[in-house]
């Protein structure tokens, strides 16, 4: 038996390191797949590589390509000297550096194995052990199921390949499920890849007919919702055999809007239980409470990303949804005392959310708070991601005004002991200039020819 090949072979990605050889996997089709460590959400654990983030960045197979995303990860993804802080599409010949692993796309003529696959499609039994001397492990590829009810394809469950869900809904009575998770992070899984979209897929060999009404206990270490489903779909015996996806019920899930605050806020670690508002009333003030004096001190203290609790690198699509679900978790109207605090907070995140919402008010406050990364950000320009050079030029120049003159004084100086013959006053000279300014792009190239020369 052989594992099919996707028909374009830019689906399929290798990985190089030296505990594990090299490698490939094939992606399916538009399904986002996270690469991290085991117990963090990770669809693909690079447990070998201590370097390797939690979540450290997800591949993502399109008609167009494959994509990568560096998920705000400590150590950073990096083509050369370049660390990556937007979406790159993979090129042949792109090497792509997540932690001291090597991601690449892989050439199709190369290939002396069969591919184990990543895909939504397998049974969450299945692994793949990624070491270069290790059999492939076999996965169906995902098929297009006819079923009445409902369109499949937005409701089959991703099933990963790599790792089971660490929540596993099962039933414990005729029509009560329980869905155990392990902290935010299990919540967080469960929440993007099903519940975020209505849905609860609980695999179970009993079958319960269409429209049964189930209860749904969602169970954390810190707290419990019940929710209201309904069984929508079935995959039963004969269908699992042929689709090679687990039997099981898919359900449609009732979320009213305090059932998706309290799961949202739960899963990004906004509030330390969860439970709806009404539920623990007490402790989701205070909790709330302690966020909004968090989010005003250190916002004074000029520390915008620390206050919305993300990387300065974070992508402008994160920044945003972060400043929504804190308005949403602020903006809970709190009889009492608290009221003031929440005013407060909200006043403060309508600054943050002018300042980081907005790409140019964002550089701004970037290089003015030292956030600078001139080379990356340089490196992205030339290669027409981010701001362009013109912009970054124009940008530092707005911010620190004085140091770019001072910058321009010392680039005429450098050029002047070059014309005399003096090498090393020239180099000391131009480097004086680029610490003022980081931007001078021209100059720092014009250096490196003198240093060769």
């Amino acid at each position: 038996m052989t594992v099919p090949i996707p028909a374009s072979d830019e689906a399929c990605v290798c990985f190089l390191h030296p505990r594990v050889g090299a490698t490939s996997v094939a992606l399916g089709m538009s399904a986002p797949f996270v690469l991290g460590r085991s117990g963090a959400s990770a669809d693909l654990s690079l447990d070998w590589d201590p370097r390797v983030s939690r979540r450290h960045a997800r591949l993502v197979a399109r008609a167009d390509g494959v994509w990568f995303e560096d998920l705000g990860s400590r150590n950073g993804s990096w083509l050369g000297d370049l660390r990556i802080t937007a979406p790159v599409k993979m090129q042949h010949g792109m090497e792509i550096i997540v932690g001291e692993t090597v991601l690449s796309l892989d050439d199709p003529r190369t290939r002396k194995r069969p591919l184990p696959i990543l895909s939504r499609g397998a049974g969450r039994d299945s692994t793949v052990d990624l070491r270069s001397d290790a059999p492939a492990a076999i996965a169906a590829p995902p098929d297009t199921l006819d079923l009445p009810i409902v369109p499949v394809d937005d409701l089959l469950p991703p099933v990963p390949t790599i790792r089971r869900l660490k929540a596993s809904p099962r039933f414990i009575e005729e029509l009560v499920v329980e869905a155990r998770v392990t902290g935010p992070d299990g919540l967080a899984e469960l929440w993007e890849r099903e519940l975020s979209r209505g849905i609860l897929f609980v695999p179970t060999p009993e079958m319960r007919s269409a429209g049964a009404l189930i209860e749904v206990r969602l169970i954390s270490p810190h707290g419990m919702l019940k929710l209201e489903a309904r069984v929508e779909w079935r995959i039963g015996s004969s269908t699992s055999a042929k689709t090679k996806r687990p039997m099981g019920l898919g359900m449609s899930v009732h979320l009213a809007t305090e059932d998706r605050r309290a799961i949202r806020e739960y899963a990004e670690g906004l509030v330390d239980r969860l439970s709806r508002s009404e539920d623990g009333q007490a402790s989701s003030v205070e909790d709330r409470g302690a966020i909004a004096d968090e989010l005003v001190e250190l916002a004074s203290d000029g520390d915008y990303y620390g206050a919305l609790g993300l990387a300065p690198i974070a992508a402008m699509l994160e920044v945003r949804a972060r400043i929504k679900s804190l308005r949403i978790l602020l903006e809970t109207p709190e009889p009492g005392p608290h009221g003031p605090r929440f005013v407060r907070a909200l006043d403060v995140l309508a600054k943050l959310e002018h300042t980081l919402s907005d790409d140019a008010r964002r550089l701004a406050y970037d290089l003015k708070s030292g956030h600078v990364r001139a080379e990356e950000r340089i490196a992205l320009a030339k290669n027409s991601l981010g701001p362009s050079l013109l912009a970054l030029r124009t940008a530092w120049e707005q911010a620190w005004p004085d140091q770019a003159d001072r910058a321009a004084f010392l680039s005429r100086v450098a050029f002047q002991h070059r014309a005399k013959g003096k090498q090393a006053d020239a180099i000391e000279a131009a480097k004086s200039a680029l610490e003022l300014h980081p931007f001078f792009d021209e100059l720092r190239i014009t250096m490196r020819a003198w240093s060769k020369g």
